[in-house]
């Protein structure tokens, strides 16, 4: 019960330090550069292909950026501005102010996860605190909750979907269907945000099929939810551009064969 008290306190800690240096940062640019804030928070190059879609979507029907060909439709994943188009109907008037309480929450349950997976893998209460509070009180963790990126909120979901993984390996058949849920949600938003962190979902899923045979029935059912998550946004590149085979060019990078294998699996 200490050591629940003990998390809390330095999670509510590190969370409210890391608000005071990104207040303190954000001062500084709005001094430096104002044209890079707007409503407290720290625009970035990426909102045009992050923000932009959204904005075009609920003004005049289409998600797609400001950019000209057919790469405009889907330049980035739409995880991050499925957040922002939740973000402006919940406020309209200032949508980065959810999309910011959105990421400093998110950092908050991220220490607690950092503490909780650090438990799990068999360090000890005190030891676990002391790697927690390096991961709280530190700026390198939440140098992103103030800026309108996805680095914003990648660290909880990766965090969020190891462990729900970790804890999938450990319950017994019989409590195994709401875990495999979480498990699947936390994929699911994962996927939808930073695709590429797929790697790390292969990762749990070789060490789920290393475990008992009763098992490969949950990974079986997890794998094709996260696939689908993958492949539904190719699924509207394949309808832009007819030809499957343009879907994995316009942004090169060393996932191009995982995906392409995901989309074929569909």
């Amino acid at each position: 019960m200490r050591s629940i008290y003990s998390l809390l306190l330095i999670a509510f800690l590190g969370t409210i330090l890391a608000v005071i240096w990104q207040e303190y940062n954000l001062t500084y640019v709005e001094k430096v550069n104002p044209n890079k804030t707007e409503h407290g928070i720290i625009r970035t190059a990426d909102d045009a292909s992050y923000v932009q879609p959204p904005m075009n979507l609920k003004n005049r029907g289409t998600w797609k950026d400001n950019s000209a060909g057919n790469s405009s439709y889907y330049q980035r994943p739409p995880g991050y501005g499925m957040l922002y188009l939740a973000s402006s109907h919940l406020y309209p008037s200032n949508p980065y102010v959810v999309i910011k309480t959105i990421q400093i929450l998110g950092f908050f349950v991220s220490i607690l996860l950092v503490f909780k997976l650090l438990i799990q893998y068999g360090l000890n209460q005190k030891w676990a605190l002391v790697a927690t509070g390096l991961y709280a009180f530190l700026p390198n963790f939440s140098g992103f909750i103030y800026h309108s990126i996805t680095e914003g909120i990648t660290p909880v979901l990766l965090l969020w979907s190891i462990y729900e993984w970790t804890k999938l390996l450990q319950v017994n058949q019989g409590s195994s269907q709401v875990i495999s849920f979480r498990c699947f949600l936390s994929n699911g938003f994962l996927l939808l945000v930073r695709p590429q962190l797929i790697v790390f979902v292969i990762v749990f899923i070789v060490y789920l099929l290393t475990q008992a045979k009763n098992q490969i029935g949950r990974f079986k059912s997890t794998y094709i939810f996260a696939v689908h998550n993958v492949a539904s946004p190719c699924d509207e590149h394949f309808r832009i551009n007819e030809n499957a085979s343009n879907l994995f060019v316009y942004e090169p990078f060393i996932l191009q064969a995982t995906a392409r294998s995901a989309w074929e699996f569909v």
